[in-house]
Order: structure tokens, then C-alpha cells, then sequence
């Protein structure tokens, strides 16, 4: 944990520099919309042209990139407007989707989880726009209500889980949503802790309900996080008696309190990578107003249309 937070520390430097010397792309050209971090193993992305790469942390990543982990791997994503996607081992994501304006804090963000473990923490965008951010599951899809979940998918099925305190303290609201003979089906899901189930194509999510410990213990280990085996359980109520319930090898099987604190604890980490981005992406404003006004002095000039850049 504390090698992954100095990454983390040392990456959110490395973005500030990212941003204040990119250009904006030119027209045809995929345009830069995050960076990679944390990575662990083996990492590759693969751009609209089809051209793969080996991602190391403080790589560009673009609009429309295929973000892939080997075995044993996992990354980050940080997009500009604040949004961080976590990625687990033998996982997949695709960035259909992302514009964005720092000066306003609108934009829209859409991402397609293809395969495996995530987890996601909204940014600007959804929080001035909820209805702006949305994920695609292999069926169905989240729409995001100003907060941040996980989940896995394998196949056609996928269990989704909003993440917060016990009793959904900050949880914010995810809607689960899945076409149903042509018409669209969905759940709300607004409490920590809980979540649904979307089994495959034509299949309605699951009505909410409270996660079983093992799911998010499965959860957090394919995002490549621990919980210490003996974790007492007396906080939580469990153990009547007085004595600790043990499992078959003797040890104090983690609570669901302890998961979701556990899968919530990386995101709060990421507060010094947000702050890196805010700044960055002000730059990144500033400099897109100061080539806007350039270009309509110019046009003045020259008797041409003032060009806007892409």
C-alpha cells in the first residue's frame, strides 16, 4: 500500500507536467483526454487505428482507446474532469466517450466496460450533469448519480455495487438498466453495500440487494487489494457470544463494513491525483480561451472565420 501511494504521489506531479505541455490534436486526430497510473504488470492499450501500445504510468491515453490488463495487472485511469477508473487483472475498458469544457465543468463521459473487475469514481462532469456519465456493460449499463461503485463482468453477467459507508453516507445512486424485449428495465440502487445482478442480453437487473461478503471479498481481490486475514467482526455485531465466528482455517472471516471500506480506501487516495488534474485542466482551459481569441484576432485580420480548435 504505501509503494502504491507514493506512485500515486509521484504520478500526480508527472500529470501536471502532461497537461501544461500537450497541444491541442489536430482535426482527425484522437483527442488526449486522461493518463494512465498505477500501473501494476503488464498493460496495453489499443488506439481507434487499431495500433497497440505498452502503457506505463503517465501515459496519454485518448478518446476511444481499448485499455487492457494482463494477469496479475491493474492500472488507473484518470481522466481530466476528475473521473478514475480502477482496473483489475485481466480486465478491459474502452473510452468512447469524453468531452469536456474546465472552465464550465460540462462535458459527457462514457466508457464501455468490455471484460473483468472496475471501479470508478465520477468527476466534474457528473457532478455539475449526472445524466453525462454513463458506463456500457456487456448488457445493460450505469448511469451514474454524482458518486463512485464497482463491479465485474463475465461474459453477458455482470454484478454491479455502489460502494459508501454502511448505512450509503456520500453514496450518491447508481441507476442498472438492461433492454427487455425492446424496452429498457432499470433498478436504483442508492445505499452503500448494495447492488444487482444483470445475468445476460435481454435480462432485467436484479432488485437491490445487499452484497454477501464473499462477492465483494471477490470483488476486491480481482481489483488487486487485501483485506489482513483477522479482522474482528465484534464492531459489526457478528459473534453473539462474545468470541469471534472463525472459518474453517481457524481465522475471523472480514466483514462487509470491512470490504467496502477496503475497496473505498484506494479512491480516497487518489484526493492528491484529482487536485493534480483540477489545476491541470484550468490550464488546459486557459490555453484552449487564449488559442480561441488568437484565432479570432487573426480572422479579424485576414478577413478569414475565426477557426475554433477541435
Amino acid at each position: 500500500m504505501k509503494k502504491y501511494f507514493i506512485g500515486l504521489v509521484l504520478f500526480s506531479f508527472g500529470l501536471v507536467f502532461f497537461v501544461a505541455g500537450s497541444r491541442i490534436a489536430a482535426a482527425g486526430q484522437a483527442s488526449r483526454i486522461g493518463v494512465a497510473a498505477g500501473i501494476a504488470g503488464e498493460v496495453r492499450a489499443v488506439s481507434l487505428r487499431g495500433e497497440e501500445r505498452l502503457l506505463k504510468s503517465g501515459d496519454s491515453l485518448f478518446q476511444g482507446d481499448t485499455v487492457s490488463t494482463g494477469e496479475n495487472s491493474k492500472m488507473q485511469i484518470l481522466l481530466l474532469d476528475e473521473t478514475v477508473f480502477t482496473i483489475g487483472s485481466a480486465s478491459s475498458i474502452r473510452l468512447d466517450e469524453f468531452v469536456y469544457d474546465p472552465s464550465t465543468s460540462e462535458g459527457k463521459v462514457n466508457a464501455d466496460i468490455l471484460k473483468g473487475a472496475f471501479r470508478f469514481i465520477s468527476g466534474k462532469i457528473a457532478h455539475k450533469r449526472p445524466e453525462n456519465m454513463s458506463l456500457d456493460l456487456p448488457a445493460g449499463s450505469i448511469g451514474v448519480r454524482g458518486t463512485f461503485a464497482a463491479g465485474q463482468s463475465e461474459g453477458q453477467r455482470s454484478l454491479v455495487v455502489l460502494l459508501g459507508g454502511p448505512d450509503g453516507q456520500n453514496s450518491g445512486a447508481i441507476h442498472v438498466s438492461n433492454d427487455v424485449n425492446g424496452q429498457p428495465v432499470g433498478v436504483d440502487i442508492n445505499r452503500g453495500g448494495f447492488g444487482t445482478v444483470i445475468e445476460g442480453d435481454n435480462s432485467p437487473p436484479l432488485p437491490p440487494f445487499q452484497v454477501p461478503a464473499q462477492d465483494l471479498m471477490n470483488l476486491a481481490n480481482a481489483l488487486g487489494q487485501q483485506l489482513t486475514p483477522g479482522t474482528s467482526q465484534q464492531e459489526s455485531g457478528h459473534g453473539g457470544s462474545g468470541l469471534p465466528e472463525v472459518d474453517a482455517q481457524g481465522q475471523i472471516p472480514p466483514n462487509v463494513n470491512d470490504l467496502l471500506n477496503l475497496l473505498s480506501t484506494v479512491d480516497n487516495l487518489n484526493q492528491q491525483l484529482q487536485t493534480a488534474a483540477q489545476g491541470a485542466a484550468q490550464d488546459a482551459g486557459s490555453a484552449r480561451q487564449h488559442s480561441q481569441d488568437d484565432s479570432s484576432s487573426t480572422s479579424s485580420t485576414s478577413g478569414n472565420p475565426p477557426i475554433t480548435p477541435p
